[in-house]
């Protein structure tokens, strides 16, 4: 592919177009909201690690929001995106390709039975929404069966025929039928294959910034033909980054406005770092999770979070909540980042855990 007639731009460019599609600015308006930023970013990764904060409510907390330990007060559902994910309920029915797909092509994992199915649907739509320690003893018992229970369930939410839009106190989800927590209007709402992909590769070009086609497929993880085949015929503008053989395109909404140059710990699962190829590219930086490394093979920490200052990466912190205490079990930074910059950061995680005290495992 030529190059000739493609703009290039420069990498602390390129990092401040796509940390200012990340609402990561640090200059949020104070009328943004936790709605605001699921629809803004489109899909928010959630996992059950807890060493601060979950993580889909670190990325509201990283973005200026404030949100309950077991609440998001979002429009929302849950559904495979870039991994198992919170989506803003508009969303709904642009995501119903993949919904169809997945009835054609059968589920990764287990095989799910039908029969299952079929009563966890004669449960709920008996007695109303229900959780999977409540559907297990309606359906039967013992360990086979409860397995079985929960590949339907996983089953029947990938499909559509059920819908988790709210968890429990004790952060199980609630699943119901569609009929009782999806708006008529959005429900009935339906689109072909090619409209909802274009709607979510629309999505994540503006939730991105700027992108390589691999940085769009990943995001919803569709296809890489298909995302590159929408990229071409949408006409987004191309460009190349400084140190990148990449070609990189650029939103058609780009809104760059930065603050004062605060400091920020963000989730290792945030759509700005998840990706470890954009990571790389974009901030020159190959963080890796390690929660689900055992100890001893750790190099960094448990829970490594990216920290943020401006557009930059300036190092990470490994912070682990126990009681009222937060252990930090590493911390890594630029020599430009002072230590009051640290002091505070850590002060902030801190906050963020409830925590009454800091200490320092490890220099």
């Amino acid at each position: 592919m030529s190059h000739q007639n493609i703009q290039y731009i420069s990498l602390s460019e390129a990092q401040k177009i796509a940390v200012s599609a990340q609402l990561l600015t640090r200059n949020i308006d104070k009328e943004t909201s936790s709605q605001t930023v699921l629809e803004k970013l489109g899909c928010i990764q959630i996992d059950a690690i807890r060493a601060v904060r979950r993580s889909h409510e670190l990325v509201f907390l990283s973005r200026g929001i404030s949100c309950k330990e077991t609440d998001v007060s979002t429009e929302h559902f849950e559904t495979w995106g870039h991994a198992h994910s919170l989506m803003p309920m508009s969303l709904w029915p642009h995501m119903e390709w993949r919904r169809r797909r997945l009835r054609a092509s059968g589920f990764i994992g287990p095989e799910v039975d039908k029969l299952v199915c079929k009563s966890v649907l004669k449960v709920i739509s008996a007695e109303g929404p229900k959780t999977m320690t409540e559907l297990e003893p309606s359906v039967g018992k013992g360990w086979n069966r409860a397995s079985a229970t929960r590949w339907a369930c996983e089953w029947l939410l990938s499909v559509g025929d059920l819908v988790c839009t709210s968890r429990n106190s004790r952060w199980q989800r609630i699943y119901s039928l569609p009929t009782e927590s999806i708006p008529y209007p959005i429900r009935s709402s339906r689109h072909c294959d090619d409209l909802g992909l274009r709607h979510v590769v629309d999505l994540s070009m503006r939730a991105l910034g700027i992108a390589t086609d691999r940085d769009v497929a990943d995001y919803f993880k569709i296809s890489l033909p298909e995302a590159r085949k929408i990229l071409i015929e949408s006409e987004y503008e191309r460009v190349m980054v400084e140190g990148s053989a990449a070609i990189w395109y650029i939103s058609k909404d780009i809104e760059m406005s930065f603050s004062a140059e605060s400091i920020v710990a963000i989730s290792p699962l945030d759509s700005l770092v998840w990706s470890r190829g954009r990571q790389k590219n974009l901030f020159q930086r190959d963080y890796i999770l390690e929660s689900y490394k055992p100890k001893l093979k750790r190099k960094f920490g448990y829970f490594g979070m990216p920290v943020l200052k401006g557009h930059r990466i300036v190092g990470r912190v490994a912070p682990r909540k126990s009681g009222e205490t937060l252990f930090i079990e590493a911390q890594e930074f630029d020599d430009s980042i002072s230590p009051d910059e640290i002091e505070l950061l850590l002060q902030k995680l801190s906050t963020w855990a409830s925590c009454s005290h800091v200490i320092m495992e490890r220099d």
